[in-house]
């Protein structure tokens, strides 16, 4: 973490991305999706939260505004070149990210916001255990009386909502629901942990391709995390 960074704790909002995107882009050509990671993995390497809102979204309009302000050209599908700029990037839309004090076009999208990645957000640290499903899992466990169904619990050191999306962007035709974000400086620590614990109740789904999916929900990781907690030095509980 750099206790330098004026962003630290803060959630990568569109002013800070368009800031980071000049300072590590200027003068080059990058896919998006390079734009995306590279600027997200920064954030949250200095100490910052990742986006409330999908990521995608908060690229695209950043992108789209400099391209109108001719400060980057969109080459050819997904790629991008970021202008060249001898002038200090813009500070004064992003010196306060309070959500009582950004403008409306910019202000934090929450967890339960209908076009927020994340149903829920627990944990604190710059690297995630994530868990999604796909929503008719959920609603044929739910029509027979069940509280479990299929779910996929992983872990990223990047912004998770992209690791899902490239999973998922063929293999099923809806989009899945990533519906517990677990923030965490020990990611590899809390997956085993977890899939442990959930191993040995029985819950793996047999026959899945590989072996994080588990037939679970996210009231049940959740509560496995909050047992596991105190054995996992680096996390401390958040708020959703």
């Amino acid at each position: 973490m750099n206790n330098d960074y004026e962003y630290v704790k803060t959630p990568l909002t569109r002013p800070i991305a368009r800031k980071l995107v000049i300072e590590e882009f200027s003068g080059k050509v990058a896919e998006r999706q390079e734009i995306i990671g590279t600027i997200v993995k920064i954030h949250r390497d200095r100490g910052g939260l990742p986006p409330r809102g999908r990521a995608a979204g908060v690229f695209k309009k950043v992108l789209a505004d400099m391209k109108l302000e001719g400060k980057a050209e969109n080459l050819s599908l997904g790629i991008w070149r970021i202008s060249p700029s001898s002038d200090p990037p813009e500070t004064e839309a992003v010196e306060s990210v309070e959500p009582s004090q950004v403008s409306e076009e910019e202000e934090v999208i929450q967890p339960d916001q209908p076009d927020s990645p994340y149903e829920k957000i627990v944990g604190s640290g710059k690297d995630s255990v994530y868990l999604y499903y796909y929503p008719a899992y959920r609603q044929l466990a739910e029509s027979n009386g069940e509280s479990s169904w299929p779910c996929k619990v992983g872990k990223s050191e990047r912004d998770p909502a992209i690791r899902v999306e490239s999973q998922a962007a063929t293999a099923m035709p809806e989009q899945p629901k990533i519906a517990l974000l677990i923030q965490t400086d020990k990611p590899l620590e809390l997956e085993k942990a977890i899939h442990k614990l959930l191993s040995k109740d029985g819950k793996q789904l047999k026959g899945a391709p590989g072996a994080e999916w588990f037939v679970t929900s996210p009231s049940e990781v959740e509560e496995i995390h909050d047992i596991l907690l105190p054995l996992v030095s680096g996390d401390q509980q958040g708020s959703d």
